[in-house]
């Protein structure tokens, strides 16, 4: 019998499309039109293509990063039922991150009259200051930072307060301090593996500000691969 798929899972699911998606248009973008070299190294073509299809690939890019939010959010409610208030911040506080990163997603996309000038040099098109993409790019960044270290710390600050069944299980015959150190061992690799998703989410903030450069396809090269 097949193991039963809970909504987490089908968000983990789209996740890992989208960042596939995003690899693929990334990888077009470098073996294609030399995204990665200096833009002065390019034609005019190769320019063209390169910020077509790394601007393109944000997209999937940025919700393979904010839909395991929804899944962590999901999971964590599921397990460690919190109360109404806790349940209630959670939702609002990974719902404002998706939001803010689908407004990222327009600004990028709608910054010029018509779109395609941001991309296509032969048409001539009105666009924003560009600050306004970085400054946003760079708050929602942060956010998503904070929202990542948040939901990591909170399952392990809910894991040291409660009984763990394995230890009641296992104190018979495990002496305290083993089943004492397992039990940081694994609280640890958790607040790790969590944790890490903010640091790489601090290291990207540092590179919004690629999204304004004239050399684009060289510097923005860090915060694609960090977004894929």
């Amino acid at each position: 019998m097949a193991p039963m798929l809970h909504s987490e899972d089908y968000f983990s699911l789209v996740a890992l499309i989208c960042g596939y998606i995003s690899t693929a248009m990334s990888t077009v973008a470098v073996v294609s039109f030399g995204n990665g070299k200096h833009t002065a190294l390019l034609s005019t073509e190769q320019q063209e293509g390169a910020i077509f299809w790394t601007t393109i690939a944000f997209c999937p890019g940025v919700l393979s990063v904010c839909l395991p939010k929804l899944a962590v959010v999901v999971l964590l409610i599921r397990i460690l039922l919190p109360g109404s208030f806790h349940k209630c911040f959670l939702w609002t506080m990974v719902i404002l991150c998706q939001l803010s990163f689908i407004v990222a997603i327009s600004i990028l996309l709608g910054r010029c009259r018509p779109t395609r000038s941001i991309w296509d040099f032969s048409v001539q098109g009105t666009c924003i200051n560009i600050d306004i993409l970085v400054n946003y790019g760079l708050a929602v960044t942060a956010y998503s930072a904070f929202v990542d270290f948040y939901l990591a710390v909170y399952p392990s600050v809910i894991l040291f307060r409660i009984q763990m069944l394995l230890r009641k299980e296992l104190a018979p015959a495990v002496p305290r301090g083993i089943s004492a150190t397992w039990k940081k061992v694994a609280l640890g690799v958790a607040l790790g593996i969590g944790a890490n998703s903010g640091v790489v989410a601090i290291y990207k903030a540092t590179k919004v500000a690629s999204l304004g450069s004239p050399d684009f396809s060289h510097d923005t090269a860090d915060l694609v691969i960090w977004t894929v």
